[in-house]
């Protein structure tokens, strides 16, 4: 997901950057690198490549998550001109919604990497959960029990949910024994 800004015509603008966030280029980006290298690298490695991803995933998630909830009220003026009462209902339902950043760059880095060393189905099963099955039940099971308002939560909790299965995957598979993946969730 990037978001952009229209270039200014005005040659001596230099606020026409090309991009304010990317939330997925990064680990798209290294997922391609362990893919490409994966058969030519020692596992270890691979293990390294995949803690650091890690790591450096989860300060992004956090630091965007960070700058919007101290930013909510401007980052909704962005794409309407909101009135008091707008702001009172949007700034509590967008944190909530956009918590998921902290949880997302993860289980996405996660999926890309059981792609890129061969293990497609759990890849599969990952994005399948994360982007459409989870969404699906807690959006019919979730506003018959609890308030409207919890639908802005539907997709931290399905990303939450998914990192939880990964952990427990991770922790009780055989296939992915002694990896980084199976340390970082070990070692949680």
């Amino acid at each position: 997901l990037v978001i952009s800004r229209t270039p200014s015509p005005d040659p001596s603008d230099s606020s026409h950057s090309s991009s304010l966030f990317y939330i997925y280029a990064y680990p798209t980006f290294l997922v391609n690198h362990i893919s490409k290298t994966f058969p030519y690298i020692s596992q270890s490695l691979s293990d390294q490549v995949l803690k650091y991803a890690m790591i450096t995933t989860t300060i992004i998630g956090i630091s965007l998550f960070a700058v919007v909830f101290l930013f909510t009220g401007q980052v909704i003026q962005i794409f309407v001109k909101a009135n008091a009462e707008i702001l009172s209902v949007g700034i509590p339902a967008l944190r909530l919604y956009l918590s998921a950043f902290c949880i997302m760059n993860i289980n996405i880095l996660i999926s890309g990497y059981f792609q890129s060393v061969g293990k497609e189905k759990i890849a599969i099963y990952v994005s399948i959960v994360r982007g459409f099955l989870l969404n699906i039940i807690l959006a019919f099971v979730l506003p018959s029990v609890l308030p409207a308002t919890i639908l802005w939560a539907i997709v931290p909790l399905s990303e939450l949910i998914t990192l939880i299965g990964i952990a427990f995957y991770a922790k009780n598979s055989s296939t992915i024994e002694n990896t980084a993946l199976n340390e970082e969730f070990i070692s949680a």
